[in-house]
């Protein structure tokens, strides 16, 4: 029996903008300050020094510049937005879309698994 779907021109290049989407999300979610920043906003909306501060007390130290580079990319790529800070009229602040919280679920289930596979290695050579 023949198959007969076949995909046109347009879907096959929709089809591959959407494989390099993505790819580039899935290299962005890779970069060890876009999980952390992720995490950070996770408790709440933060401006940039928040965000920063936040990772400081979790005991990482991130550049501005590299904080505000993981940031746009964050931006580009719909995980956070922008939104006017309560407490101030120049500052802005950033807040998870609905997007960024999916992927954190992604985040928390991965980070999950390493630890109960982690766990699971001390328990093996604990054994040996």
């Amino acid at each position: 029996m023949k198959d007969r779907t076949k995909l046109t021109d347009a879907d096959k290049k929709l089809l591959a903008k959407e494989a390099r989407d993505l790819a580039a999300e899935r290299k962005l979610l890779n970069r060890k300050w876009a999980k952390e920043i992720l995490l950070v906003l996770e408790k709440g909306d933060k401006c940039c020094c928040d965000i920063r501060e936040g990772l400081i007390q979790n005991g990482k130290t991130i550049t501005e510049d590299m904080a505000n580079k993981t940031l746009k990319h964050l931006l580009k790529f719909d995980f956070i937005k922008k939104i006017k800070s309560p407490t101030s009229h120049e500052q802005k602040d950033f807040t998870l879309t609905p997007y960024g919280r999916e992927a954190l679920v992604l985040i928390h289930k991965l980070m999950d698994f390493g630890s109960r596979y982690n766990n699971r290695m001390d328990i093996k050579n604990a054994e040996e």
